[in-house]
């Protein structure tokens, strides 16, 4: 198992930031709506 994510680290390393990506897009997205819906 320890070999196996060692050979695959860039790809795992790569999904971890889309992931990061889409996370941080949605809360942005989350934050934006309720400042609509509180400040609009």
């Amino acid at each position: 198992m320890t070999g196996d994510a060692g050979g695959d680290g860039g790809r795992s390393g790569f999904a971890r930031a889309s992931w990061a990506n889409v996370l941080g897009n949605v809360v942005k997205i989350a934050a934006e709506g309720a400042a609509g819906l509180a400040f609009g």
